[in-house]
């Protein structure tokens, strides 16, 4: 029997990642008006993906487009072209990468005019290529599309993502930030091959993301919006998103308990909520108080440390895990840390901080992280101050 209770289990459960390869029948309805442009969307993809390297977690490549159209169905979302969009995302950046990896090994000079004009040809290729399995519009449609979710390596992470939310066209917009919640979703559930710092720093990069998908739903839809009981495919997949990036920080928190920090686990956690209520600093991004002696101190610009990796200012993201090393070592004295207990406290602290960030944008209805949006990136698509 079905209970009222089982069903709600069912809604709220966390989405697992496939690990098999997905026939196009389980990912498309034969029915669907764009049947056989997804399936040679299928067939290309596949062959592209055989060309290049594995995924981190030792799958095929292919296994992750498929993902990403199979949580685009759990949301709710037949519309075919989403599901076309889905599958093709990475396709004009793979491509790109084969480009560069071809001119290497013929020792040709790389530059980004040549670049550029190889990415317009694989754009016009792919146009030229689809339009015979739908019409004109679509296949217009499909490659702004992809050229939308097509990040450069000249762009930064920042800017691709907000490029997202500055289309014009309400209909094209929501496809694209469907396709990159699915994505990114797909992602955060295959990072089981990661260090633990590889781990926090994949799953920062869906703060930037879920904290724009929050701002757009409410200015959209109402402030009402994640309150109510509603249908919408959107709102399901930033839930979904939201909630595994929550359950990865949850699982980096639990493997440092593991070791010597669960000795201080209290320590850490009620040193948080003392500065969550008392500084309320964490949803902003918050400067370093070097006069800070409290415990509370660790949690001071959780967001910044993690925002000069993802610009790759590698020189202040390792000044701040310094700062924070050696006031460890000074706060922890009387416990006699190794350097591996050190890291293994920082790794904690700031999963459980930013787990709590993602908590606040899931459950504060009306909640945005100020500071932390495309409206706030400068022309360089950094996040300024």
């Amino acid at each position: 029997m079905v209970t009222a209770e089982l069903e709600k289990c069912r809604e709220i459960s966390h989405w697992k990642a496939e690990h098999h390869i997905l026939s196009v029948e389980q990912l498309m309805d034969k029915k669907n008006k764009y049947f056989k442009l997804f399936k040679h969307l299928y067939h290309i993809i596949h062959e592209q993906c055989d060309k290049g390297p594995q995924r981190k977690n030792g799958e095929p490549c292919f296994i992750h487009p498929l993902n990403v159209v199979l949580n685009l169905k759990r949301a709710g979302i037949d519309d075919g072209l989403t599901l076309c969009v889905g599958i093709l995302h990475d396709l004009i950046e793979d491509r790109i990468d084969e480009f560069q990896r071809e001119m290497t090994i013929k020792a040709q000079p790389l530059t980004i005019r040549s670049i550029q004009a190889h990415e317009q040809k694989i754009y016009q290729e792919l146009f030229q290529d689809i339009k015979q399995f739908c019409t004109k519009k679509d296949a217009e449609d499909l490659v702004k599309a992809a050229k939308a979710l097509t990040r450069t390596k000249r762009t930064y992470y920042y800017q691709s993502i907000a490029n997202l939310f500055l289309i014009d066209h309400p209909e094209m917009k929501k496809k694209v930030i469907q396709v990159k919640l699915a994505d990114r979703t797909h992602n955060i559930l295959c990072i089981e091959a990661f260090n633990e710092q590889q781990r926090i720093y994949e799953c920062f990069k869906a703060l930037f993301l879920l904290n724009n998908t929050k701002k757009y739903l409410l200015e959209t839809y109402g402030k009402d919006i994640l309150r109510k009981t509603t249908n919408s495919r959107t709102v399901k997949l930033f839930k979904k998103c939201g909630k595994a990036t929550y359950d990865a920080f949850l699982k980096i928190c639990e493997i440092q308990i593991s070791k010597d920090v669960g000795k201080i686990r209290s320590m850490l956690q009620l040193a948080f909520r003392k500065f969550a209520y008392e500084k309320a600093g964490l949803w902003d991004i918050t400067r370093l108080d070097s006069k800070e002696v409290h415990l509370m101190r660790l949690f001071q610009g959780v967001i910044r440390k993690y925002d000069a990796r993802l610009l790759q200012d590698y020189e202040t993201y390792q000044e701040r895990i310094k700062n924070e090393t050696e006031y460890c070592k000074r706060f922890f004295a009387d416990y006699h840390f190794s350097d591996k207990d050190i890291q293994a406290i920082l790794d904690y602290k700031d999963a459980y901080s930013l787990k709590e960030v993602v908590a606040k944008l899931l459950y504060d209805y009306h909640y945005v992280l100020p500071r932390f949006l495309a409206k706030d990136l400068s022309k360089q698509g950094k996040i300024r101050g």
